[in-house]
């Protein structure tokens, strides 16, 4: 919200300005166009541009707001997904979700662990003390046990996390979309700018008094 109340804010200093002055600020321009495509354009009276800028930031941020919606939605879902399915409590972190997906219950997940630890800590070293923090650090408990009722539903927990982190990345791509914008905006904002101060009309009274003359400058 309030990005829109300040694009409305820039675009109307923009509109009252634009016959102030013969000579525009490259400065501006560019300032225009980093905090909003296409208001740099406006600026120096680029209004096709300026409306090509405005839709291309329009459409990013209608597709960035769907991926976060998807994203969170998937989000949702794979948790409540998992609670049923599996008895996983729905505020656990990440981690402890990957596990999940990986194992059809806590009690493989314990036994992996139990035996890679048996072959590094008793067989290899034989730390028994160290063997036995490791278990405790690394397994889960009773109270954090899970387990699938089906290898299939555990395939289906993990396509829609699957879901989740693809639309997690394309809102990312968002953001990079957004940063593009701006900077092809920002450099065509500057080129218009300097290139439209090298000319300028203006109109002069004649010597008598009685009319117009029309002058055209160009400065190389």
């Amino acid at each position: 919200m309030k990005k829109v109340i300040l694009s409305i804010l820039i675009l109307t200093l923009l509109s009252l300005s634009l016959f102030s002055a013969d000579q525009k600020s490259v400065k501006k321009a560019v300032l225009f166009s980093a905090i909003l495509p296409g208001a740099g354009q406006l600026y120096n009276g680029s209004y096709s541009k300026m409306g090509v800028f405005l839709s291309s930031e329009a459409a990013i941020w209608l597709a960035k707001n769907r991926f976060q919606n998807e994203e969170k939605w998937a989000e949702n879902s794979y948790r409540l997904y998992a609670f049923q399915k599996a008895g996983v409590p729905v505020n656990v972190d990440d981690k402890r979700y990957n596990d999940i997906q990986n194992y059809i219950s806590s009690e493989q997940y314990n036994n992996q662990v139990e035996l890679a630890a048996r072959n590094y800590f008793l067989i290899q070293n034989y730390d028994p003390e160290a063997y036995q923090q490791y278990i405790m650090e690394n397994t889960y408990s009773d109270e954090e046990a899970w387990k699938w009722k089906t290898n299939e539903d555990r395939m289906q927990f993990k396509e829609i996390r699957r879901h989740k982190h693809r639309y997690e990345i394309y809102d990312n791509f968002t953001v990079g979309a957004m940063v593009i914008n701006r900077l092809i905006s920002v450099i065509d904002a500057a080129k218009t700018t300097k290139k439209q101060n090298k000319y300028s009309i203006y109109a002069n009274p004649t010597n008598n008094g009685k009319g117009l003359t029309l002058n055209y400058e160009y400065k190389f």
